[in-house]
C-alpha cells in the first residue's frame, strides 16, 4: 500500500495568499493613518513640554525668552533685548527636532513667567479629532484637540 502524500494543494495556497493581499490592501492605509496621527500628537506633546519647561526656565533664572517655532524645527533662545541672558547663553538653550510641520510662531516669555501670546498652534497638516494643536495661555501651554478651525481643550 503507496503512503499518502500530506500537503496543500496549489488552490488552497492560492487562496490563503489572496486572503492576505485583501487584508493587507485593508489594513496599510489604516496603518499609515494611525502613524501620521501618532508622530503629529508625539511632536504636539513636545512642543508645548518645551514652551512649558522655557516659561519655567525663564521664572526660576529671571530670563526673558523665546521660543521660536519654524517648521519642522523648534527652538529656544534668549529674548535678543535680554543682554543678561545672552551673555550667559549665547547661542540657543534647547532645540526639538519634528517629523512635522508647523507654521512659523515666536512666542515671548517674560522673567516673570508669563507667556505674552496667547495663541493656538496648528501644525501645517492637521489630522482632524487628534491631539495636534496647542493652546498657549499666559501661563502655560496646553494639548487639545484639532475640530475643524479650533483647538479644543480636554
Amino acid at each position: 500500500m503507496a503512503g499518502k502524500i500530506k500537503g496543500f494543494t496549489i488552490v488552497e495556497v492560492v487562496i490563503v495568499i489572496a486572503i492576505i493581499a485583501v487584508l493587507l490592501a485593508i489594513s496599510i492605509p489604516r496603518f499609515s493613518l494611525w502613524r501620521a496621527k501618532y508622530q503629529l500628537e508625539s511632536d504636539t506633546r513636545s512642543v508645548a513640554s518645551l514652551i512649558n519647561m522655557a516659561r519655567n526656565k525663564a521664572f526660576t533664572e529671571k530670563i526673558n525668552l523665546q521660543v521660536v517655532i519654524n517648521g519642522k524645527r523648534v527652538c529656544v533662545s534668549c529674548n535678543p533685548d535680554d543682554n543678561f541672558c545672552t551673555s550667559v547663553y549665547p547661542s540657543d538653550i534647547n532645540c526639538l527636532n519634528l517629523k512635522n510641520d508647523f507654521s512659523s510662531y515666536t512666542i515671548s516669555i517674560s522673567s516673570r513667567g508669563i507667556i505674552q501670546n496667547k495663541i493656538s498652534i496648528f501644525p501645517n497638516r492637521a489630522i482632524e479629532n487628534s491631539y495636534g494643536c496647542i493652546r498657549v495661555s499666559t501661563l502655560r501651554a496646553k494639548v487639545g484637540i484639532i475640530r475643524g478651525e479650533n483647538c479644543e481643550l480636554q
